[in-house]
């Protein structure tokens, strides 16, 4: 929406507000707004009707599809290559090394803490896990998820290999 623009073509039009309004269906009071300047991002179909009256045509008409079909590729490329990603982890999640190793990373996480003498609930609010959750990692009853073990990882400036 080029506002400049359509002050120009409505005074070359010797349009009133009242007009715009008539010929595009917009209520008088959104296009007084508009041309104020008191609404800087109007609805795509009102910009549309306003320039339709203007003679103008129209920018969104242009470039949302350009913009969307954009949008579109990356995102399909950023699918890709997160199923690239999870197929590879799945991969290297499940060989019996993996397997072997997932067994320590309660133990580990439990010898952290109490070297560090932390008590569960200090690093479960440090690492933004409920303690109940914590003892479940220490118990090796369960696991934790990436963002949690990189959040363990960096409380206690370790990596996965500890």
């Amino acid at each position: 929406m080029n506002l400049e623009l359509w002050k120009k073509r409505k005074k070359e039009l010797k349009l009133k507000y009242e007009d715009v309004s008539a010929q595009s269906g917009v209520p008088l009071t959104t296009v007084k707004y508009i041309f104020c300047g008191y609404v800087t991002a109007p609805r795509i179909d009102t910009v549309e009707a306003i320039e339709k009256v203007l003679g103008i045509k129209s920018e969104i008409a242009i470039t949302i599809p350009e913009t969307v079909t954009k949008l579109t590729e990356q995102l399909k490329a950023h699918v890709t290559n997160a199923v690239k990603t999870l197929d590879l982890l799945d991969g290297k999640l499940n060989t019996p090394e993996t397997v072997a190793n997932n067994t320590l990373v309660g133990k580990s996480i439990k010898t952290l803490r109490k070297r560090r003498n932390i008590t569960q609930l200090e690093l479960s609010t440090a690492v933004d896990i409920s303690q109940y959750t914590l003892s479940g990692y220490e118990r090796d009853i369960i696991k934790p998820d990436v963002e949690t073990a990189l959040k363990i990882e960096n409380y206690f400036g370790v990596t996965v290999d500890y």
